[in-house]
């Protein structure tokens, strides 16, 4: 798992690459850091590259929604891949976690919640 991101006005955008699973599990530490040491108004994951998931990270994610929650940071997840969309859906945790189709809808999204102020 490669995680890459880049920031559209104060938009964290996170590029997830690979596989989600517990046997690279060191990328939650390296997510959660990058989360903690940047200052963003937002956050969008990108799963465009992701090739698999599994509970573990299904797990990562419900622990991402609440921290950034927890912060007031709105979240979006988006470009799911087929198979992960409907891991997300049998799962109902289209509930939980936002998702869109695309990275212009998430970023979207977003804005939606984003004060103005900052």
């Amino acid at each position: 798992m490669k995680l890459t991101h880049k920031f559209d006005n104060n938009i964290l955008i996170v590029n997830l690459i690979g596989k989600i699973m517990v046997a690279n599990s060191e990328y939650k530490e390296n997510l959660f850091d990058m989360l903690d040491s940047l200052s963003f108004a937002g956050c969008i994951l990108n799963f465009q590259h992701v090739e698999h998931i599994d509970s573990y990270g299904l797990g990562i994610l419900i622990l991402l929604e609440r921290k950034l929650r927890h912060r007031g940071v709105p979240f979006s997840l988006c470009e799911l891949p087929h198979p992960i969309q409907k891991t997300i859906e049998i799962t109902n945790l289209e509930t939980l976690l936002h998702v869109e189709k695309n990275a212009k809808s998430a970023k979207n999204y977003v804005e939606m919640f984003i004060d103005d102020d900052m």
